[in-house]
């Protein structure tokens, strides 16, 4: 996933407020940005998500940091009101589409990780890699 690079063209695009509820949204962001680069392991080590609740910990942040995103592009298409320019809110569209597939892959990658580890759904010691490469 493209985090880091998706909050910098946002931030390279658009002016947040600069208000209490935009910069709880941005520390948001960010520990949800620490909490999937705090769990990142070797792919040995992350493979055997039924024994180890790192990937589904990274996925959850992961997914936590697009819905974020994802909000605040919402904001600009549909609410925002400062130098309302159809361009802006063309562009905020585009991405909504583009990183709501992303989303949607992510958040089925949490699910599958998730079931792995807390629903008993995986077998110890056994590799389950297949899938979540596909989707994140």
């Amino acid at each position: 996933s493209s985090f880091w690079q998706a909050k910098m063209i946002y931030d390279s695009r658009f002016e947040m407020p600069d208000d209490v509820i935009h910069r709880i949204l941005e520390v948001m962001q960010l520990c949800a940005l620490a909490t999937s680069v705090l769990h990142i392991r070797t792919v040995d080590y992350m493979s055997h998500g039924a024994d180890h609740p790192d990937l589904f910990l990274y996925c959850m942040g992961l997914v936590l940091g697009s819905l974020i995103h994802i909000l605040l592009l919402c904001e600009i298409r549909f609410v925002w009101v400062v130098g309302q320019e159809k361009v802006a809110k063309r562009a905020a569209g585009r991405d909504l589409r583009h990183h709501g597939v992303g989303f949607v892959l992510q958040c089925a990658a949490m699910i599958y990780a998730g079931l792995l580890y807390y629903g008993g759904v995986g077998t110890p010691g056994q590799e389950y890699h297949g899938p979540l490469i596909l989707l994140l």
